[in-house]
């Protein structure tokens, strides 16, 4: 059987894509670059309601203050 020849890039996304998994980028500031289809489904947010974003606005929000310890910790 013949794999079809896809770059290391795309075989990456598609993984990242369908994966039960939640997964989100954001970029230095907090802010939501990429989320997956997952992610997006988990919060009940559409792809373009969540880029953009900064992660906060998705955390819960009890728990806030220690997930920002925990990262400023990293």
């Amino acid at each position: 059987m013949s794999m079809p020849n896809l770059s290391l890039e795309t075989t990456y996304r598609r993984l990242v894509e369908h994966m039960n998994e939640a997964v989100c980028l954001t970029d230095c500031r907090g802010r939501v670059t990429y989320a997956n289809r997952r992610f997006c489904s988990l919060l009940g947010y559409r792809l373009q309601e969540v880029v953009g974003r900064h992660e906060a606005d998705f955390w819960d929000q009890s728990n806030t203050g220690e997930l920002r310890r925990k990262i400023m910790k990293d």
